[in-house]
């Protein structure tokens, strides 16, 4: 037999808001993930509005630099995009294994879209946390990957971002039922699902001079994109 070669891309996430870029560059082992740099850029005008790159120039710019600057080689981008052209819904279907034709909302008519099972719904049915872009706006990010030298992997939410980060922090604890309930309790709110204490002990960020109360809704968005990545 051949063997498998061994999971260790360098793995960078972005995760892109109306207001600014976040940056990280992370590589998980046996006790921790690793943050090995990180960046937070605030934007000066219209660069990234209402989910769409309007400065793709500027924008690369700082990824571009980001990379050069630490030296990461070849690496694999996983990307949080959000505003109102992005879609997102909790919707309840009949079934847990559903198909295309199971998953019938009329604003996804031309998207890109993808679903994370949620659990059983409180009454019947199941929950399917729901996201899609439009093909012209995700075209966009694969322009953006293209001029920028990099394999854009993943492209997702933060809401997605922080389920999966959810489930990491779970471990073996994980049940769809427990994240259904935390997130009605939460009114969907993604953010305060997470366990934040669990969350800095999961985290090692001493090489590097990291506020991390300050910049802890950041960081559990790019870690969520870096596992998101690293099961890819």
């Amino acid at each position: 037999m051949w063997p498998f070669q061994p999971r260790n891309y360098n793995i960078v996430t972005l995760a892109l808001t109306p207001q600014q870029i976040v940056c990280l560059w992370a590589k998980k082992n046996s006790e921790a993930v690793e943050v090995k740099a990180y960046e937070r850029k605030k934007f000066g005008h219209l660069e990234f509005e209402k989910s769409m790159v309007f400065n793709p120039s500027k924008i690369g710019a700082i990824i571009d630099q980001f990379i050069k600057k630490n030296q990461i080689i070849k690496p694999f981008v996983s990307l949080a995009a959000t505003g109102p052209y992005v879609f997102e819904k909790i919707i309840t279907i009949p079934t847990s294994s559903p198909e295309k034709k199971d998953i019938q909302i009329k604003e996804l008519k031309n998207h890109h879209s993808q679903h994370v099972y949620v659990g059983p719904s409180p009454k019947s049915g199941f929950n399917f946390y729901i996201c899609g872009i439009k093909q012209p706006m995700l075209f966009q990010y694969k322009l953006l990957a293209i001029r920028s030298g990099f394999n854009l992997i993943s492209l997702t939410t933060q809401k997605a971002a922080h389920i999966q980060l959810y489930k990491y922090l779970k471990k073996e604890n994980f049940s769809h039922s427990q994240l259904a309930i935390d997130l009605s309790k939460s009114h969907y709110d993604t953010q305060s699902i997470i366990d934040k204490k669990r969350f800095l002990r999961t985290i090692d960020t001493n090489t590097l001079e990291i506020n991390q109360e300050e910049e802890y809704p950041f960081l559990i968005t790019n870690i969520g994109l870096f596992l998101l990545g690293n099961t890819i």
